[in-house]
Order: C-alpha cells, then structure tokens, then sequence
C-alpha cells in the first residue's frame, strides 16, 4: 500500500471512529477540523437515509431515526463508492434498535428494497396473454419442468404486520399508530412495474415459493410443496393459479420448459 493510501485509508477510519487516536502530528486545530468533518459527514449521509426512507422515519419520528441511522453508520460504516448504498442492512439495525416494535424494520426493508428496484436493470415482463399462448401449447413434461425469470432485483419476504396499512398511514398528515400486527405472516413482493417500484402481499406460502423458483425450483417443485402443506388433491391448481398472480401482477419476464 503506497504512503497515501495509507493515509486515505487511517483518514476514513478516523472518520467512521470517533475513539481512534489521531495522529500523533495533529494539533488541537487538526483535532477540531477533523471533529467537524466528521460531523458533516454523517449529517449528510443522515440526510441520504432521510431520501431513501422518508416513510420510516415519518412512522418513528425524524429524532428517533436520526438518532438510529446515526447508530448505523457508526457500527456499519459504508463502503461503496455510491450513496445509493448508504443505507443498506438499516432494516437489521432497527430490528435491533425497535425490538418491540418490529413493524419499523420491516418498513424500512421495504422501502430499501423500492430503493434498489428504482435502478434495476430495465425488463420486460410477460403478460396473461403470452403465457396463456406459450402453455397452450404444453404437454405434462413443460408443465413439470417449467422454470421462470423473475423480474430483475425482485425482492421477497414474510412480514408480520400489515404494511399496506402503514404504508397509507404513513401518507396521512399525523401517523396514528394502532396494532398492526398480524395473526398470521403474510408474503410481501417487491419489484419495478414500468418506472415505479411496487410492492404487493400474498398469502405465506407465496415468499417460499418466490424463494424456490428464484433459485431454479420447477413447477413440479412447488406443486410438491404445497401437497406437503395442503393435501395433494389440490396442489397442481394453487400452484398454477398463483403463477398467474405472479405473471398477472408483472413479477415475470419470461419461463422456460427445459
């Protein structure tokens, strides 16, 4: 390492802590000038997250997020070259930080996950009616076999609270914040439709499912999970009308049979 990517190198980690010794060739007025640019630093990087999750701080209060991603980029510092990243693991942070409260994280995970769909690589989804074409066409063997392509920087999980109703909350002039927990999880999906990053929510078996064929799972595949959990008589027909949730809400780019 040259002697001046040394110095970047201790000059940023002199940055992200606050307890490292400076230099011993710093003088009071070094010492002040970098408690200053640290401080600059973080309030823009704070500023960064403030973009990037406007609705969960609007739902904790600016204070309390200010205070929170202050934490976070304390115990994780970023290392991108791009502010886009800024904010990224935040929503494991509040799992932390708002461990009663845990709808705060999974707001957040949405909204971070709206933020990356924004820049995701441009696709085309299928629609109803290309699919309905191409399985015309099938015979039990591409039934079995069929793989899809989710739209790029897809995003699922299980939430337990129900997130569209803090979402509209949340666009209201005062958050009122009532339980909104769930008694049961429910799957949340988000993705881009057109220029818009959108999310929807489905019922629970839906995130492993997404899960499965996200990593090369068949329909075969996922029709032997739900038989699993719900009786075979019926598994070939969820599986098949979910598909078509899937494709008919633009989740999917394309299938293939082999």
């Amino acid at each position: 390492m040259t002697t001046l990517a040394q110095r970047q190198a201790g000059f940023i980690a002199l940055i992200h802590d606050e307890d490292r010794p400076l230099p011993t060739d710093f003088t009071a007025r070094h010492a002040a000038g970098m408690e200053v640019y640290r401080n600059n630093y973080r309030t823009a990087l704070i500023d960064v997250m403030l973009d990037t999750y406007p609705r969960t701080a609007k739902w904790v209060g600016e204070e309390s997020f200010r205070q929170a991603a202050a934490h976070h980029l304390i115990v994780k510092p970023p290392s991108s070259w791009t502010l886009d990243d800024a904010g990224e693991g935040f929503d494991a942070t509040l799992t932390e930080l708002f461990a009663m409260d845990l709808e705060v994280s999974e707001l957040a995970w949405v909204e971070w996950s709206m933020h990356r769909c924004f820049s995701a690589t441009d696709a085309v989804p299928m629609t109803s009616e290309q699919f309905a074409g191409l399985a015309s066409g099938f015979g039990e063997d591409e039934w079995l076999e069929l793989r899809v392509r989710f739209m790029p920087q897809l995003a699922t999980r299980l939430l337990s609270h129900d997130l569209p109703k803090i979402w509209k909350a949340t666009d209201a002039e005062t958050s009122e914040q009532f339980d909104y927990h769930l008694d049961r999880p429910i799957a949340c999906h988000v993705y881009r439709d057109g220029e818009s990053p959108v999310f929807i929510t489905g019922e629970m078996g839906e995130a492993e499912a997404v899960r499965l064929m996200s990593e090369g799972a068949t329909f075969a595949d996922i029709c032997e999970m739900i038989a699993e959990e719900k009786g075979p008589e019926s598994a070939a027909a969820e599986a098949g009308s979910m598909l078509a949730r899937l494709i008919g809400h633009g989740m999917i780019q394309g299938i293939e049979t082999h």
